[in-house]
């Protein structure tokens, strides 16, 4: 499915056309693929999508460069008066290492940092980079012990403090990670 939309607008497509496909769930084996192109087709620019389970490799591409990255969305844990999202997705520093970020929204006590758990082990703390307009980064390396977490794992839990110090759990299926992960040749 090829869809023509502006520039700014990509992004934002294919995180919602993301979002609404991993809702049909695995129905299929096969990773789903949608490209979107470009307003201006003499660019070339294309958006694909693959769907792996929980998870999603998005690419963009301009004429012969192509940059992916690996996403998933968390959402809160039980029932909560204000639903609170997480975004996981990674990056490929110069280095060729993969940092993964979570990303989160503005209104957290930052000061406590996130807890992550995988399949309730004990908790790994990460502290905040920056908050920007859109929200607050934690940036954590993808190294070896760390991947081995996120391929062997079948959920994390990130906790989150709101501002009066409470607990929010938010649940990250990991199923697709691996596949998600081999598909972007990390």
């Amino acid at each position: 499915m090829i869809w023509r939309v502006h520039s700014l607008a990509k992004q934002l497509i294919a995180v919602v056309m993301a979002l609404c496909l991993s809702a049909i769930g695995p129905a299929a084996a096969q990773p789903l693929l949608t490209s979107v192109g470009s307003s201006q087709p003499a660019s070339g620019e294309t958006l694909s999508i693959e769907i792996h389970e929980a998870w999603q490799v998005i690419c963009a591409s301009e004429t012969s460069r192509s940059k992916c990255h690996l996403s998933a969305i968390g959402q809160v844990a039980g029932e909560r008066a204000k639903p609170i999202t997480l975004y996981l997705s990674s990056m490929q520093q110069s280095n060729g290492e993969q940092v993964l970020i979570l990303e989160t929204p503005l209104d957290l006590l930052l000061s406590k940092g996130i807890e992550m758990r995988f399949d309730g082990s004990s908790p790994l703390t990460l502290s905040y980079r920056s908050c920007h307009a859109s929200g607050c980064v934690v940036p954590f390396r993808l190294d070896e012990p760390m991947k081995r977490r996120f391929t062997r794992g079948s959920r994390l839990v990130a906790r989150v403090y709101d501002l009066q110090a409470a607990p929010i759990d938010i649940e990250f299926s990991l199923i697709g990670f691996t596949a998600a992960s081999s598909s972007l040749g990390s």
